[in-house]
């Protein structure tokens, strides 16, 4: 996913984030919370926890 959101001077409407950006999670290969400070959003939980029950499952191979 190359595309950004830009919202300027304000945070991303949680109401944008189920409607626009959660149903493209599923097909995202990579998922970036970036701008100012995500976590200072006053829905990032939500937003988080969304974004993990629906992105694509994934795994994790090391040599140790």
């Amino acid at each position: 996913m190359e595309e950004n959101v830009k919202t300027p001077d304000k945070s991303m409407d949680f109401e944008f984030f189920q409607d626009e950006l959660l149903p493209r999670i599923k097909s995202a290969s990579l998922i970036n919370f970036m701008g100012g400070e995500p976590t200072l959003h006053p829905r990032f939980n939500d937003i988080l926890s969304q974004t993990l029950e629906n992105m694509q499952p994934f795994s994790f191979l090391g040599v140790f």
